[in-house]
């Protein structure tokens, strides 16, 4: 029962912390654009906590369903035996959202949508893999550090399309 509430408490936290960053991170959203190499430093910081949220979460997800007794585990099945498909549904589920928030609703402009499909497949996998291997009960360090190589070759690949569109190369 303590590492369930020791993982709810962390999720609430986290998610307060995505909240305010993404908050702060918006809001000053062409500062950031502007800051030269350090652009794919914050875009990738940005991205990991928002991971490091999810995967908390579902880790509190998994740490509930096993810390009830038997007869309630049975719900469980769908996600618990179809993991890759929740997880596919709901990394399509925070893309999607994250493309409506702030400038980002620029993105779904269809001119636009070549241009930033890559970016939304690499971010769109690592969440896959950020809600997966918790679900499959894998969230193991090694497992965590291909997600957050995945978030990083993602804000390379934002890093190279913001510039390419500001510079015109």
């Amino acid at each position: 029962m303590r590492k369930v509430l020791a993982l709810g408490l962390a999720t609430a936290t986290l998610l307060a912390c995505v909240r305010f960053e993404t908050e702060v991170f918006t809001s000053n959203a062409f500062a950031v654009l502007r800051s030269g190499p350090w652009m794919a430093a914050l875009i990738f910081a940005h991205n990991s906590l928002a991971a490091t949220a999810v995967t908390a979460g579902m880790s509190f997800y998994t740490a509930v369903v096993e810390a009830l007794p038997e007869r309630f585990r049975n719900r469980d099945v769908f996600i618990g035996k179809r993991a890759g498909l929740f997880s596919a549904a709901f990394a399509t589920l925070i893309v999607f959202n994250s493309l409506l928030i702030g400038a980002g609703t620029a993105a779904l402009n269809l001119q636009l949508i070549p241009l930033w499909l890559p970016v939304a497949i690499i971010e769109a996998y690592g969440m896959y893999l950020a809600t997966l291997y918790p679900l499959q009960r894998r969230a193991f360090a090694s497992n965590m550090a291909k997600v957050y190589f995945v978030f990083l070759i993602g804000a390379l690949v934002e890093t190279a399309i913001i510039h390419a569109c500001v510079y015109g190369l």
